[in-house]
């Protein structure tokens, strides 16, 4: 019988630790979760102040090209084709090779 009851101590001491391994878990998950949701509400609020700004510059960019006539026109495609290419990339067109 003194052997169940040591066998059943053994294994309360390692429900114990068990347990208390757990509430440490969870109290950091708390911590972090804490924390994510106070970081996922700045990121909103820095997202929400972007598109206010986007807004407002889109705005102005309107009102200052409203009597603009070049603005009004839609740029050659060999223009936007330039644009549109990456920083520091060239084309052959670029650099024609003379006869």
């Amino acid at each position: 019988m003194s052997h169940r009851l040591v066998l059943a101590r053994q294994q309360v001491t390692v429900q114990q630790k068990t347990l208390a391994q757990q509430a440490g878990l969870i109290a950091t998950m708390e911590e972090q979760d804490a924390r994510n949701c106070k970081l996922m509400a700045e990121q909103q609020q820095r997202e929400q102040q972007l598109r206010q700004r986007g807004e407002i510059y889109q705005r102005k960019y309107q009102d200052a090209i409203k009597n603009d006539e070049c603005a009004c026109h839609t740029a050659p495609g060999a223009m936007l084709d330039l644009m549109r290419q990456p920083s520091g990339t060239t084309t052959s067109a670029d650099h024609p090779v003379t006869p």
